[in-house]
């Protein structure tokens, strides 16, 4: 059984200590290929130098819309030349988030525009960061949609969103990518939001080491644990856990244009 973890930041200092063995731990556990995001210039050059070092592991560039007002144009025209010079398979971590209120508003919105401009120019999908901002997130996104063929060119990881809300994503054709919230005991709303995607535009992800699946929560998460992330999306969905592997995993290839023995 192949797992396929679409949302990873093995490039943050949590992973310094012992990177290797937990990427040791991900194939172990059959988890093949890992996407490590960027948040800033300095994570998307970590990312693409692991993805030049180790077979199956991937990159992406962005912003991270809490540090758009720090990083500013400065940082934005570094992760603009990172990605102009290749190695990355997508634009992201870029969006809004609306919880933390550490970058204005206005701002996001600006730069969440420019990625989604950049990410066209260059060909490459986007990967999305919503929180509690899902409105004018959509909005955007609709807008954009109007003026750019961004129909399975966008994925909105990590969804926290309430099932009528992902039906609204979905229909513009966006995929969804689910973390191990949606194993969580409470988290009934994300499980709703989850069975109202069709497999076929479902991501897993593990976000690590944030968000660790139930059966580990309050410790670091890893890759290896999107196994869990996966076996829940089956459950949703009425399927077995290997079905749901293959789906998510050929999806996450296919998004990331990356071919089947890459």
């Amino acid at each position: 059984m192949e797992f396929f973890d679409s949302h990873a930041h093995l490039n943050l200092p949590e992973f310094a200590s012992d990177r290797a063995q937990a990427l040791g731990r991900a194939r172990d556990a059959g988890v093949s290929r890992m996407v490590n995001v960027g948040v800033d210039a300095e994570t998307a050059r970590l990312a693409r130098d692991l993805s030049r070092e180790n077979e199956g592991l991937f990159a992406t560039a962005a912003v991270h819309p809490n540090y758009v007002a720090d990083e500013g144009e400065t940082g934005f025209a570094e992760v603009e030349a990172l990605l102009r010079e290749g190695g990355f398979v997508a634009v992201g971590e870029t969006g809004l988030d609306y919880y933390r209120e550490h970058s204005p508003h206005e701002l996001q919105r600006e730069y969440f525009r420019r990625h989604i401009a950049l990410a066209d120019e260059l060909s490459l999908p986007v990967v999305v960061h919503c929180r509690d901002a899902y409105d004018d997130c959509y909005r955007i996104l609709a807008e954009e949609s109007e003026r750019r063929e961004l129909a399975g060119r966008v994925v909105m990881h990590c969804f926290g969103g309430t099932a009528e809300e992902a039906r609204r994503f979905s229909a513009l054709g966006m995929l969804i990518s689910f973390s191990g919230v949606v194993t969580f005991k409470n988290a009934h709303g994300v499980r709703e939001a989850a069975a109202a995607v069709p497999l076929e535009l479902t991501l897993a992800e593990t976000d690590c080491p944030f968000l660790a699946p139930q059966a580990r929560r309050g410790k670091r998460n890893e890759p290896a644990y999107v196994t869990w992330v996966v076996e829940a999306l089956a459950g949703v969905h009425g399927v077995e856990t290997a079905e749901a592997a293959r789906i998510t995993t050929g999806n996450a290839v296919r998004f990331f244009g990356l071919g089947e023995n890459s």
